[in-house]
């Protein structure tokens, strides 16, 4: 995980070093192995880059804001997040071509060099995670790319309305604050009635208009005969590759359990992790123990200080983006304690979710064949999340709003008309099954 920023102005206008400040600010916690700027004035054109890095794969030779040089004068320059699966590959066709490289096996390197040979068309060519910014000093252009699923964070702010250029960054708080600063800011109702119906915003949604985020190139889904198994092992061993100290977030569950499997087997030395809960209702340890010993994996269970109001509101202003789920929590707790091991984590997230691992999901067939008898339960609210009183209600909430396999509904925090209550607006957030 790095951090990235930017600035690029064509109106004549000089950036603010405040709006630098708090771009740079905003991104530190991201990479706290480096720092780097890259700044130009050319044709009407100011561009400023920021660089925040974790340090993961080749720590000599991937430095950044990468630039290339030509009669001392800067042609091209990038600031990069994430990593490259096929790194090796794509360097092997790249030095075919004629690219040289002046690092050992920097990912970073192989993406700049691609965008070198390839343009924006590199992006066909790389199978990763990433988000970046390139600086094509020529053509005078800013270039912002993420991958197809937009697995890393990039937004922007476009300062059209107010000068002619835009603001990018890994965290949509600081295009939040100039975009206030500007007099341009702007809740999306939708997006508002979005976030209270399922706690988390879809897809390219925010919050605050018009910071937006970049929009991901779409891949069209390809027939496969691959099986899930075989897809799911492929991309563990693609996560593996690290020049720092590697291990797993293991609950027990099926999701971190298989990617724990397929990792012991790839590496035969992996250390798992997972947290004691002073909660036995949410305490997973054992489970994960059991899989430990079964796997052979080189285990430990954390035990760790928990002041859940206090980490929350931490946690509030690192996350840019509104997300009410309380498994940050949890997240947190390991990942800050597991950190002073390891520098990178695999974990299941999103395992349930794509494999309808949920009672809730279960819950849609239920609900579809009897939503008629069942929204006409009435409900005070429960008293305990896990308790049947609260799953029941939930049922009954869903069943009156319901609609055919409405997966928004089973997912609702308020229902359709507490939302019309709390926003003070008919209820128009169009949440299909397409967009969770």
């Amino acid at each position: 995980m790095c951090g990235i920023a930017g600035i690029c102005r064509r109106d004549g206008r000089p950036i603010p070093e405040h709006w630098v400040a708090m771009l740079d600010d905003s991104i530190a916690m991201r990479g706290p192995d480096a720092a780097g700027r890259f700044h130009d004035n050319v044709g009407g054109v100011e561009i400023l880059m920021l660089h925040r890095r974790l340090s993961v794969i080749d720590y000599a030779g991937g430095g950044q804001p990468m630039v290339s040089y030509e009669n001392e004068s800067p042609e091209m320059a990038m600031v990069f997040n994430g990593c490259i699966y096929n790194n090796a590959e794509l360097r092997k066709e790249l030095c075919s071509l004629g690219a040289t490289f002046s690092s050992d096996h920097s990912d970073t390197e192989t993406l700049f060099r691609a965008y070198e040979q390839w343009g924006s068309d590199c992006t066909d060519r790389v199978d990763g995670m990433y988000a970046f910014a390139l600086w094509d000093r020529t053509a005078l252009q800013l270039s912002l790319f993420r991958d197809p699923y937009g697995q890393k964070p990039l937004y922007i702010l476009d300062l059209g309305v107010a000068g002619d250029g835009c603001v990018f960054c890994s965290n949509p708080a600081p295009l939040q604050k100039i975009a206030n600063e500007l007099g341009i800011t702007k809740m999306s109702s939708l997006s508002l009635q979005k976030y209270l119906q399922l706690g988390y915003l879809t897809g390219n949604d925010t919050l605050i208009q018009p910071v937006q985020c970049v929009h991901q190139k779409i891949v069209p889904l390809q027939q496969t005969s691959e099986s899930v198994e075989g897809a799911i092992r492929g991309s563990v061993i693609d996560h593996l590759e690290s020049d720092v100290p590697l291990g797993c977030f293991l609950s027990g569950g099926v999701d971190s359990s298989l990617i724990a499997a397929f990792a012991q087997q790839e590496l035969g030395n992996l250390q798992t992790y997972c947290v004691k809960m002073d909660d036995p209702a949410y305490d997973e340890s054992s489970y994960a123990l059991e899989v430990a010993k079964h796997l052979g994996t080189t285990h430990q269970t954390l035990r760790v200080s928990m002041d859940p109001a206090a980490d929350l509101l931490t946690l509030i202003g690192q996350l840019g983006q509104p997300f009410a789920d309380s498994s940050i929590l949890p997240t947190y707790w390991i990942s800050k304690a597991a950190r002073k091991e390891v520098t990178v984590a695999l974990s299941g997230d999103g395992g349930d979710e794509l494999f309808l691992g949920y009672n809730r999901y279960l819950a849609i067939n239920t609900i579809s064949r009897w939503h008629s008898i069942l929204a006409r339960i009435p409900w005070g609210g429960g008293s305990k999340p896990r308790s049947v009183s609260e799953k029941l209600g939930r049922m009954a909430n869903a069943a009156r709003d319901w609609q055919l396999c409405d997966v928004a509904s089973v997912e609702s925090i308020f229902s359709r008309k507490e939302i019309e209550t709390l926003t003070g607006e008919p209820f128009t957030s169009a949440v299909t099954p397409e967009t969770i």
